[in-house]
């Protein structure tokens, strides 16, 4: 932060006025890219309540936890057909890997 403030002042004055923030990072690539496509072209908080029924339906992102599911069973949670196909698709293919 100390790095932006120092460069730009537009961004020293937001730094400033918010303070330090923090990220969260996914902890695996994989749980990220399901993460991803639950959220794509979504709010933020859409995605985040898709992602959050995601987490009850299977648990931890792992190719393990969402191939224990159908599509169908992805889709019932409010998420689209295509998308939970991806999903299943990232999810053999991280499997097979």
């Amino acid at each position: 932060m100390d790095y932006l403030a120092g460069k730009d002042p537009v961004m020293a004055k937001l730094i400033a006025h918010y303070g330090h923030f923090e990220r969260g990072v996914e902890q695996t690539v994989f749980s990220s890219l399901v993460t991803h496509i639950v959220s794509q072209m979504l709010s933020n908080k859409v995605g985040a309540v898709l992602n959050g029924r995601l987490h009850e339906l299977v648990g931890e992102y792992t190719p393990e936890h969402l191939l224990q599911q159908t599509p169908t069973a992805i889709k019932s949670i409010g998420i689209s057909q295509r998308k939970a196909d991806y999903i299943v698709g990232l999810a053999n293919g991280a499997a097979a890997w």
